[in-house]
């Protein structure tokens, strides 16, 4: 008992002052990396790509992306949902 006593006493005691120094360090091991999406690709995107995928959805009316909702789980600066407001599109970017 008084071995595992003083090994739960240690652990607590070791964890208490170690903490604080390690946490630091581990933030940045944790979670996705921040890389933005390059500009010209943005553009290609809302030029090129959504037009011609939306053309196909949307039959002979024509409506374009004025009709497109556009839900963004990004942690950029936002370029994304900024060109698709600048579009027409109703953007929201969490």
């Amino acid at each position: 008992k008084k071995v595992l006593l003083g090994a739960t006493s240690f652990l607590v005691v070791f964890n208490a002052l170690a903490l604080p120094f390690a946490i630091p360090k581990l933030r940045r091991f944790l979670g996705a990396p921040y890389v933005p999406m390059k500009r010209r690709a943005v553009e290609a995107l809302f030029e090129q790509v959504l037009p011609q995928w939306a053309a196909t959805r949307a039959g002979a009316s024509g409506k374009g992306l004025e009709k497109l909702r556009l839900v963004d789980f990004g942690s950029g600066d936002g370029r994304i949902v900024q060109m698709a407001a600048l579009k027409g599109m109703r953007a929201t970017g969490y």
